[in-house]
């Protein structure tokens, strides 16, 4: 009996069984991917059933030699390979037509079927071994290609994997074909030494395959996490908690090239009457576009936060007041701007900004807690405005003004 597993051990072909329903079990195993993650799982996991299934066939064709076992073994591990690249291409990202897959298992099959026939064992061998190198290299070239930096050491070694054993296929194939009458052929021992190694590699590649894809799973999972955690799932901005580590970053960098640095609350008034009119969803498409205008209103250098449900928080780097008054009425501009068309009559956002500069050694709750203040005045004279305000003479809200004793205390509650 001829496989293109050049060593016919029942021991063998028990423990690739085996391997590959362990395989299968992993990436099958209890878990939520969803979208691509989740076509690439179930595509693993047939592929390495269909593993198992030919390596149990191979198995029970020890203890009954027929030429038909060898043949179904054969086209499942073809098609075995087919889900895999397929699951690879899910998971890595790339494009394969379905049609030209199940094109290639339907021109193999059929030769391999004709080879059976006439008794050309040599032959279905080498076009197994040839769909199977095919494939593997595939697989091995989506991965390697891929830009994913999430999971880089999962999916460098699914790739290795497949590599290797796409060379081992190769060299198996010129060893097979026609050639030895040109001398071209290996030699008995290093032939027996690459096959050995072919058939090892088979037998854990599937095991192996398994593990990664599962590794980077649960790498893209801990970063989803970690970025949901710093980032406001409306607008995609860094969230209240995350925004300290790049303002301190910003306002490192501005001492160090001896700028200023300013912090500017953008809090948003009057948002009732949008929630009334849009409804929740349209409130939050609103606010989403609203974050995109005023990131567009900044420098790359900037950055933006979502302090709150109504407010906003940027910190820029500036070479003095007036520059910083510049940037806020900017934002004031592109978001006064916008046009939101509620029961029919146009609406525009109000806004009320305040500006905290950096002078000496302020920390970023003092700056934060300035702008809040700020804010509350700009509110407390009518809104869509910037406090404070040089030629109003007004300065930061009265300490007695309720507007401001609430954004005050809330903001050195979470600060």
């Amino acid at each position: 009996m001829q496989s293109f597993m050049s060593f016919h051990s029942p021991t063998l072909y028990l423990t690739a069984s085996l391997c590959g329903l362990v395989a299968a079990f992993v990436v099958l195993s209890p878990a939520r991917p969803t979208g691509n993650e989740r076509a690439a799982m179930l595509r693993f996991g047939c592929g390495f059933a269909l593993w198992s299934i030919a390596m149990a066939t191979l198995w029970l064709g020890q203890t009954h030699p027929a030429s038909a076992i060898v043949t179904i073994a054969s086209l499942t591990i073809m098609g075995q390979a087919a889900c895999v690249v397929h699951g690879s291409i899910k998971l890595f990202g790339g494009r394969l037509p379905v049609s030209i897959t199940l094109g290639t298992l339907a021109i193999a099959s059929l030769v391999h079927l004709v080879s059976t026939d006439n008794g050309a064992t040599a032959t279905t061998v080498l076009i197994e071994t040839s769909v199977m190198a095919i494939f593997a290299g595939i697989s091995a070239t989506v991965a390697w290609r891929a830009r994913e930096t999430t999971g880089t050491e999962f999916r460098r070694v699914f790739a290795l994997g497949w590599t290797v054993t796409c060379l081992l296929l190769t060299a198996k194939i010129l060893d097979s074909i026609p050639t030895r009458q040109s001398g071209l052929s290996l030699s008995a021992e290093i032939g027996e030494v690459m096959d050995g190694a072919l058939s090892v590699s088979l037998m854990l590649l599937p095991v192996l395959s398994a593990l990664m894809v599962r590794g980077l799973l649960g790498a893209r999972t801990a970063e989803r996490v970690r970025r949901f955690s710093q980032h406001d799932e409306v607008t995609g901005l860094l969230n209240r908690a995350a925004m300290g580590a790049s303002a301190q970053a910003v306002l490192s960098r501005s001492r160090l090239s001896d700028r200023a640095a300013a912090v500017i609350m953008i809090e948003f008034t009057d948002m009732r009457i949008f929630r009334t009119g849009l409804g929740q969803r349209g409130t939050d498409r609103l606010m989403r576009n609203m974050a995109t205008t005023m990131r567009r209103a900044l420098r790359a250098d900037s950055i933006l936060a979502r302090y709150d449900t109504d407010a906003f928080c940027a910190v820029v780097p500036v070479r003095n007041e007036s520059e910083a008054r510049i940037v806020a009425n900017r934002l004031l501009e592109v978001v006064t701007g916008q046009e939101v068309m509620i029961n029919s009559a146009p609406t525009h956002p109000g806004v009320s900004l305040g500006i905290s500069m950096r002078q000496a050694e302020e920390t970023l709750d003092d700056l934060v807690l300035a702008a809040v203040r700020h804010a509350a005045d700009a509110r407390s004279r009518g809104g869509s405005r910037i406090a404070p305000d040089p030629q109003a003479g007004g300065g930061p809200a009265d300490a007695d003004h309720p507007d401001c004793n609430r954004d005050l205390a809330l903001s050195q509650r979470e600060c």
